[in-house]
């Protein structure tokens, strides 16, 4: 019987690569460049997109720290001080106004903050 002994493989230099992955690797390092390139553009979004998110939910959470803060909302999602207001002064003109210019000072309050 006639059997076929193959060469023992030869170990590589460790500096040296095979042709194929030779071939691989210059195009990828061009492209890396530029992967690199739209993967930090990605990033920047999602960065972007995170600082968002998080300003809006400490917006978030600050309203829901106002509201915690004795002004407990109803289930129709008022509060429950502006609702008692708003049934004391719906009889007198005079209080009516009051309540007019009370939101007005409170809008230019909100202003001068910002």
């Amino acid at each position: 019987m006639g059997a076929i002994e193959e060469p023992p493989l030869k170990k590589q230099k460790t500096d040296e690569l095979p042709a194929a992955d030779k071939e691989q690797t210059t195009p990828n390092v061009v492209s890396t460049s530029a992967d690199g390139q739209v993967q930090k553009e990605k990033k920047e979004k999602k960065d972007k997109k995170e600082k968002k998110e998080g300003k809006d939910k400490d917006k978030k959470e600050k309203k829901e720290k106002k509201d915690k803060d004795g002004k407990e909302k109803d289930a129709g999602g008022e509060k429950k001080e502006k609702k008692e207001k708003k049934e004391k002064t719906a009889g007198a003109d005079g209080e009516v106004k009051k309540e007019k210019k009370d939101k007005s000072d409170k809008k230019k309050k909100k202003k001068k903050k910002k």
